[in-house]
């Protein structure tokens, strides 16, 4: 198994359905995400293709909601697994380098915190994948200019981001994403106040890095979970009673967590 493929099925100490519950399932901000795309999504999408469908609750929610035809794809077996246990829905093993399903079979083809994941040349070769198999309509969500922050492999000093997002995105770079297909709606999710910037650096500038227990390093294969940590030091007591009373006074500024695009096929515009 590859160091990319052991990130995605290592749990920490929980079982997958464990994680996906507290993680997903239970996630208020993340059952927000999904139920906006099922909102938006085209009065005439007959059949969806879900690629990187997780544990499947997405799709579950869907049926739920919407009158369609609807087929994930997982590249883990565990959680495929998961979705055909759990939902019982038809989950097919696959890569999104090489999406296992014929050209323009879906009306809808939706990829939801997939992208920022993908290295280099499957990232390429699945936005290609991507167009030719969706029919009508591609939607996608990714993080929306995140501030990646990596962590340090204490066993052999790779840095790597802990939630292994390889790249951001922001409004230009996705209306030019699929050549083939034009944006239709772009909207940006999960709206949070933060304090500015400049103003964290100055309170806060020796805080640790959040990490996941689930991090996996991809070049040696360490996970030894809890020393994945960042190389500053820990914030001083002092410091953090001054954050505290700085938050109330400070200037803040508003933040979105991700952003939702859905394309459509250029010859169908208008039709």
């Amino acid at each position: 198994m590859s160091m990319h493929a052991e990130y995605y099925s290592s749990y920490g100490s929980l079982s997958a359905e464990d994680y996906f519950k507290q993680h997903i399932i239970e996630n208020a901000d993340e059952n927000a995400r999904y139920n906006y795309v099922i909102d938006n999504l085209p009065l005439d999408s007959e059949s969806i293709f879900d690629i990187g469908c997780g544990c499947g609750y997405f799709l579950y929610l869907l049926k739920r909601q919407f009158p369609a035809k609807v087929l994930g794809m997982e590249i883990n077996k565990s959680k495929l697994l998961l979705a055909q246990n759990r939902y019982y829905l038809d989950v097919i093993l696959g890569s999104a380098e090489s999406l296992p399903v014929k050209t323009r079979t879906f009306d809808v083809v939706t990829a939801l915190e997939v992208l920022e994941h993908l290295p280099f040349l499957t990232y390429e070769k699945a936005l290609e994948e991507i167009q030719r198999v969706a029919k009508k309509y591609i939607i996608i969500t990714v993080p929306y200019r995140e501030e990646r922050k990596n962590v340090t492999c204490p066993y052999c000093g790779c840095r790597f981001n802990g939630s292994y997002h390889l790249r951001s995105f922001e409004e230009g770079q996705l209306e030019k994403l699929f050549v083939e297909f034009e944006v239709k709606k772009m909207m940006r999710l999960n709206e949070v106040e933060q304090i500015s910037i400049p103003f964290v650096r100055l309170i806060n500038p020796r805080s640790k890095i959040a990490t996941s227990p689930y991090i996996v390093c991809p070049q040696c294969g360490y996970k030894n979970l809890l020393n994945f940590l960042d190389t500053t030091k820990d914030k001083s007591y002092f410091a953090d009673k001054i954050k505290k009373s700085l938050l109330q006074i400070m200037p803040k500024s508003r933040k979105y967590r991700w952003i939702m695009v859905i394309y459509q096929r250029r010859n169908d515009l208008g039709a």
